[in-house]
């Protein structure tokens, strides 16, 4: 928000689990299934506001990807693991972006 103030900023301030701190048992961060729902509806009303999308491999970021898409044919979107493998063990630019 500080290095780009020309841009209108839209976040959600969450709860989230960091790398595999959840675990397979634990996987709604909030422990408040209504709320992790009510983001994920929010999110997909709000990304269609957006102009840009910076996004990874994702299920979830390809539905936004659509959503954008459809109401803004203008939209840019840039894909962090364009020419990188995201699968890959070695994978030393996702942990970079990451951090």
């Amino acid at each position: 928000k500080k290095l780009h103030p020309n841009h209108n900023w839209m976040y959600i301030d969450r709860p989230r689990f960091k790398a595999e701190e959840g675990g397979w048992e634990h996987q709604i961060p909030s422990n408040d299934p209504s709320f992790e729902v009510l983001v994920l509806l929010s999110t997909l009303r709000l990304v269609q506001y957006c102009d840009s999308f910076i996004y990874s491999h994702s299920n979830f970021a390809n539905l936004l990807k659509k959503s954008m898409e459809k109401s803004n044919l203008r939209a840019q979107f840039i894909n962090l693991d364009y020419h990188v493998n995201p699968f890959s063990h070695d994978n030393k630019a996702s942990k970079i972006v990451s951090k």
